[in-house]
């Protein structure tokens, strides 16, 4: 039986006080069927990258009202500040990878299943499972408990990894107050990703961990630092 991925679109926007800052990606899927879907879909994503780069360069409260023809509808992600589109494909040679090309990252399959419940969060794909701390809002963090295992399902072994945080070497950041939480859950996605939010003595800021499909890997950034 053939196996279905989703073409998966995505734009990300992030507002600051006195602009629009872009950041993008664009996970696509090609195969040998649907060429011209795909193609439309680019060229709409470049579109909107377009515009959003203009606004970014201009003044505050500048905005763009744009008009975009493609292959079908964008789903609207307001936790990953993102827009998606997708489309079921027949799987092709290049089945669970993952490509860049400028702005745009190419993810062939969706192999991702993420769920929370109790007080963990798992992140799953046919290679690795890792679980994480699900705090609630206003709860004590520590970054060393953040990551609680990672599993490497082929050969059936679970690794206990110390995923202590610490910014500029101050150990008072590797903890604090904050929550975490998945911008999404559900099964056959392309990607998955936990937040953290920690408010530190002298600093606030996220770290997300990402899981994509095919990979035997997490990535892991520190993002909206902000020093009090």
């Amino acid at each position: 039986m053939d196996q279905l991925l989703a073409a998966v679109l995505l734009i990300a926007i992030t507002l600051t006080a006195i602009s629009v800052v872009f950041s993008t990606g664009l996970p696509v899927i090609e195969t040998s069927k649907s060429f011209a879907s795909i193609d439309q879909a680019v060229l709409a994503a470049k579109f909107v990258d377009n515009a959003v780069r203009e606004v970014a360069s201009e003044t505050e409260k500048s905005t763009r009202l744009i008009a975009l023809r493609s292959p079908g509808a964008f789903t609207v992600l307001t936790a990953e500040n993102s827009i998606e589109f997708s489309q079921p494909l027949d799987v092709g040679e290049d089945y669970l990878t993952r490509t860049f090309d400028g702005n745009m990252e190419v993810i062939n399959g969706n192999d991702v299943s993420c769920s929370s419940g109790g007080s963990s969060m798992a992140l799953e794909n046919s290679y690795v499972r890792a679980n994480f701390t699900l705090y609630a809002s206003g709860s004590s963090v520590q970054t060393d408990s953040f990551l609680l295992s990672l599993e490497d399902k082929t050969a059936s072994v679970i690794i206990i990894a110390n995923s202590s945080i610490e910014l500029d070497d101050d150990p008072s950041t590797r903890s604090g107050t904050g929550f975490s939480e998945l911008l999404r859950s559900g099964s056959a996605l392309p990607s998955c990703t936990a937040r953290f939010f920690v408010n530190s003595t002298v600093v606030q800021y996220d770290v997300y961990y990402t899981l994509y499909a095919g990979a035997d890997f997490l990535v892991a950034d520190i993002a909206n630092v902000v020093d009090k």
